[in-house]
């Protein structure tokens, strides 16, 4: 993380402690100075839990900052959100539903989604698996430009569905082997998650 301070003596140290919410322990790292009253610190942290941090300096007399909440995006993957969703009534009674996902602030590479996959269920026996693939809506006049602008790729499927007997379960995983999964159909419990 960087940070700047309004001033600091020249004597100071400037040190970073931070810790999971869940635990009582601070951990104590050291500022690397970036120039001026510029910093950086470098955290570990684990995708299962939130963290606060202070700032602090040691000199003559010693400082701190409010303690504060390090937001989720930076050491978890946003799960992906359903952008699109519709109903194709087919001939012969075949009904076909369509879902795209997108994902919010994909600030690191290792939070993008890797694979994943829908399970359709028929009266609760899976009877397909289908890999939710990239969707190029570049050409597709009908598709809202706003997407692919807010949400970079879009990911998406169809399958056929039977009312009151289908019943459809997501599956993420990102790139950093953490797993999102969730009801889809006919109860949206995938974003509750």
């Amino acid at each position: 993380m960087e940070f700047a301070l309004r001033e600091i003596d020249q004597d100071e140290k400037v040190k970073v402690i931070y810790k999971a919410e869940s635990n009582k322990q601070w951990i104590e790292t050291n500022a690397k100075n970036l120039g001026g009253n510029s910093y950086s610190a470098s955290m570990i942290l684990t995708n299962k839990d939130v963290y606060n941090y202070q700032i602090i300096t040691k000199g003559n007399i010693n400082k701190s900052s409010d303690m504060r909440s390090i937001p989720s995006y930076f050491n978890r993957p946003n799960p992906l959100e359903v952008v699109h969703r519709s109903v194709q009534h087919w001939t012969k009674g075949a009904t076909v539903m369509e879902f795209y996902f997108g994902q919010y602030n994909t600030l690191f590479d290792f939070h993008k989604v890797e694979k994943a996959e829908a399970r359709v269920y028929s009266d609760n026996v899976l009877i397909e698996t289908i890999e939710i693939k990239a969707i190029d809506l570049t050409n597709d006049r009908n598709a809202d430009p706003y997407l692919s602008m807010e949400f970079g790729e879009i990911i998406g499927f169809k399958a056929e569905v039977e009312p009151n007997k289908t019943k459809i379960i997501v599956s993420a995983e990102f790139k950093d082997r953490s797993v999102h999964e969730g009801e889809i159909y006919p109860e949206e419990k995938f974003m509750n998650k």
